[in-house]
């Protein structure tokens, strides 16, 4: 999974040089583009989660839509694209397809006539997904309930009670992510060798000094008398301002997965910045300079305030993850943990007493945590006996518990007290002869569930 992943991560940057070409209608433009997205911390990390397999797939609905130009019957293939992002992973998914929304925009606008081939690209891609997303909703209901209560429970009641999906008094819309926060003008001009790891941030100050000289000589480009160039500089502008407003929206009244945004971030950056660095090397070049000497010199520094601080954080060692922690702190032997799952048969049934079945189907075990069932009982096991657990295991085919450190932190996310209910129940199963311990780690017992 991890080569397979970094392979993914690795392919959109060709997917990128290939839009950029078409884009930019030079091989030049797109190398120097590709370059600078390859270097800036804040494009991709290794993380392995869903968004790494939406972003080669909007890259490439990018560079279908610039094939339309060419040949109409693209929108066809370009609808597929989007579809498919958006039924991949739906964060990014809405956010390109908003990006893709702009870019029909600002053409329509800059050509004064409605690009009809984009749009009807955009309803099919919409239709498309919806011929899953429809049937899944029926089946399944509301993706709300499919979450732990100490993500939803209550949301309905108390709605200032969640910060990840809450309508509140001070923001009209409010989807926050798990990293978002507040960003400083540092955060985005100097690049640490230590950075988050699901989505990293920061751009480097070589590149910032870029974008800074090619968002001021880009409005002068808005005065071309060329369609082209003009369409080109306001969608850059238009995507620039729009993932920097995504950036930072944990400050503003509108809120969406604020960190994810520094991804396109970069996707902006690194188009916008072709502008300053061909800027730069032209008027070098008239004295005499050589283009490939200026590009050398401007890379090499981009190399060193950008790429090393992210070839850092990427190589560097990485703790399990913030579930498995609490302050810091691990909860349970995660090595203990991954191994005794990992020594048991392929799609072994599980069952996680908090919850984190996440954590059971990522080690080859099983747990069908978005059965409804399953959804709406878990949580009030521990509130039964020893013997109506048992049975109620049995009845949905679980062979295996786990009750660790990971239930005190879930657990107390729903109701504090309840956690006092934790060790007696514990050993009132492991008495009954229902329960059989057959492995205990630093913060945690697997039971054999007889």
């Amino acid at each position: 999974m991890k080569f397979f992943n970094a392979l993914i991560i690795s392919l959109s940057l060709l997917f990128f040089f290939f839009f950029a070409k078409e884009f930019f209608g030079s091989k030049k433009s797109a190398l120097i583009a590709t370059l600078s997205l390859a270097m800036i911390p804040a494009y991709m990390s290794h993380f392995i989660w869903a968004i790494a397999l939406t972003m080669p797939v909007f890259l490439v609905a990018l560079y279908s839509i610039e094939q339309i130009r060419e040949d109409k019957k693209w929108y066809w293939i370009t609808g597929l694209l989007i579809a498919s992002m958006l039924v991949t992973q739906p964060s990014l998914a809405l956010i390109g397809v908003v990006m893709i929304g702009m870019y029909w925009f600002v053409k329509s606008l800059t050509e004064r006539k409605i690009d009809t081939p984009i749009f009807y690209a955009m309803v099919i891609g919409v239709v498309l997904s919806l011929l899953w997303w429809i049937p899944m909703l029926i089946i399944h209901g509301s993706p709300l309930h499919l979450q732990s209560p100490h993500a939803w429970n209550g949301i309905l009641d108390d709605p200032g009670k969640i910060d990840r999906v809450t309508q509140t008094q001070s923001k009209l819309f409010n989807w926050g992510g798990t990293a978002d926060r507040i960003y400083t003008l540092s955060d985005f001009i100097v690049a640490h060798d230590q950075n988050m790891i699901n989505n990293p941030i920061g751009i480097g100050i070589v590149l910032s000094g870029m974008l800074i000289i090619s968002f001021l000589i880009a409005f002068s480009f808005l005065k071309k008398d060329v369609a082209e160039k003009r369409f080109k500089t306001l969608l850059l502008l238009f995507w620039l301002l729009f993932a920097f407003l995504g950036v930072e929206s944990a400050a503003l009244p509108i809120q969406f997965f604020a960190f994810r945004f520094w991804m396109v971030f970069a996707l902006a950056v690194s188009l916008i910045s072709v502008i300053g660095i061909e800027w730069i090397s032209d008027r070098l070049h008239q004295l005499k300079i050589p283009i490939i000497l200026t590009l050398l010199i401007m890379f090499t520094g981009i190399f060193f305030t950008s790429f090393i601080q992210k070839y850092t954080a990427n190589t560097a060692e990485w703790p399990p993850g913030i579930g498995w922690t609490d302050n810091n702190q691990l909860l349970v032997d995660y090595n203990g943990y991954s191994n005794f799952l990992l020594s048991l048969p392929k799609n072994t049934h599980i069952f996680a007493f908090s919850g984190k079945d996440d954590f059971v189907l990522g080690l080859d075990g099983y747990s069908c945590w978005w059965c409804p069932d399953i959804a709406q009982q878990r949580w009030s096991l521990l509130k039964t006996n020893a013997t109506e657990i048992h049975r109620w295991l049995k009845d949905q085919g679980y062979e295996y518990a786990i009750m660790d450190g990971l239930t005190y932190k879930y657990i107390a996310r729903i109701d504090k007290n309840e956690t006092a209910l934790i060790n007696p129940r514990l050993n009132e199963m492991i008495d009954s002869g229902l329960f059989v311990p057959i492995k205990q780690i630093d913060g945690g017992v697997f039971l054999k569930v007889v």
